[in-house]
This record gives structure tokens, C-alpha cells and sequence, in this order.
């Protein structure tokens, strides 16, 4: 016998579905539902099983992280919003290879160093698909760095000393040399000499090496006038 077939969806008839197929296009969120055919012939009907469809939005990135200039020690965020179909999951990757535990829509490093230094991004998913934020480069501006500390030293009285450090760092480096804490007037080189070492001169030298970052204060080099020679 002839069969008649009607869709449903939820229980409720669709209009105008009265073929073996039924075919939404222009997916929303409101086509989700259950569906199901009911068929029929003189003789009575029969229910298909229920056939559950789920329609959602994949995750798109509203808002982007941002490239970030840090001071080296000091903290740094990463941002950013997604929208899409709940539940939205968040993977913070640097250079392409995932953070362990950074699943949130923010990133935070407390204090960065120098190897935080990458491009960094977010990898947001749902049910339906997932998708990869633009990557935020991260440069780290560290203060300079003593490479080689000034050393101590015992000179014969009426002699010269000379103190030394090495250093190094970004940008233009500047030194100013103290003894005991105090600025010496002039002695801004990366080396200090003293010209003619007396009990006066006798004292702790230190070097405060800078740019544009900050700053860093090498370790203290005593210089001794030799008491035979005084």
C-alpha cells in the first residue's frame, strides 16, 4: 500500500515534510531538537527513532592578545574574549606548544626573565570546533648584566689603581663609579683608575651599571694603600 510519511521535530509536526528525506539548510541554534519520521499506510502507523541534532557556533576571537614590552622581574597578562556556542575551553600555547595549566581566558606571568621571551597564543574550542588566537609577542628589556666584577687590590702608596667591570646588556650602557656609596664626579667609564693610592684613596669601590631598563650594582672591590708605604 501507498505510505505517507510526516517529520517531526520535538513531536510536533513540520509542515511540508512529507518525503523519505528531510533537509534543514540555514543551520541556527533554534534547529536544535529531536527529529523523527512517523510513517503510515492504511493500516496504521510507525515512529522512526528519535534523531538528536545539536547546532552550535564554532569559537571566534573577538579580542586578540597584545604584544607586550616588559621589564625584566616585573608581571605580564595575556587577553583575550571569544564568543561561540558554550562550553568554550581555553589552551595558552608559547611558540606553538601548550602551557601546562594556562586554560583560562587570561595568561599571567608573575615575574619574567629573559626565556619568557616568545609568541604567545590561545587555542579556543567547543563541541564544534576550535580555533587559534593571533600570536602576542613578548620581549623581555632586562637591565644590564656584570659580566666581570671589579677586583680588590693593595697598592704601594703613591701608585695607581685601576678598577674594571664588564658588562653587558641592551641598548647604550653607562657606569658610574663610588666609593663608599658616593657618586665619584667624572669616573663614568668602565674603568676607574686611581692615580695616586694614599690612605685618602683607600676605601670600597663598587660600579652602577645602567640603560634604559634599569640598573645593576657590581659587587665591592676594596683597594688598600700598603702601610710600608705610606
Amino acid at each position: 500500500a501507498t505510505l505517507s510519511y510526516q517529520w517531526q521535530k520535538d513531536g510536533v509536526n513540520i509542515s511540508d515534510t512529507n518525503a523519505t528525506n528531510y533537509t534543514l539548510s540555514n543551520l541556527t541554534e533554534d534547529s536544535n531538537g529531536t527529529y523523527r519520521a512517523v510513517v503510515s499506510n492504511a493500516y496504521g502507523t510507525a515512529n522512526s527513532n528519535g534523531a538528536v541534532l545539536k547546532v552550535g557556533y564554532a569559537p571566534a576571537i573577538a579580542t586578540q592578545p597584545s604584544a607586550q614590552f616588559i621589564v625584566a622581574g616585573n608581571s605580564v597578562t595575556f587577553s583575550i574574549a571569544a564568543t561561540g556556542t558554550e562550553t568554550l575551553t581555553y589552551q595558552w600555547q608559547k611558540d606553538a606548544s601548550n602551557i601546562a595549566g594556562a586554560t583560562s581566558t587570561s595568561y599571567v606571568i608573575t615575574s619574567v626573565q629573559t626565556s619568557h621571551a616568545g609568541t604567545y597564543s590561545v587555542v579556543v574550542s567547543n563541541a564544534y570546533a576550535g580555533t587559534t588566537s593571533s600570536g602576542a609577542t613578548l620581549t623581555v628589556n632586562s637591565p644590564p648584566t656584570i659580566t666581570t666584577q671589579p677586583a680588590s687590590q693593595t697598592v704601594v702608596a703613591g701608585r695607581l689603581a685601576r678598577f674594571s667591570v664588564a658588562a653587558s646588556g641592551q641598548g647604550t650602557l653607562t657606569y658610574q663609579w663610588r666609593k663608599s656609596g658616593v657618586d665619584i664626579a667624572g669616573a663614568t667609564g668602565s674603568t676607574y683608575t686611581v692615580s695616586n693610592v694614599s690612605s685618602v684613596t683607600a676605601g670600597v669601590y663598587s660600579c652602577v651599571v645602567s640603560n634604559t631598563y634599569g640598573s645593576s650594582t657590581s659587587a665591592n672591590a676594596t683597594l688598600t694603600a700598603d702601610a710600608a708605604n705610606l
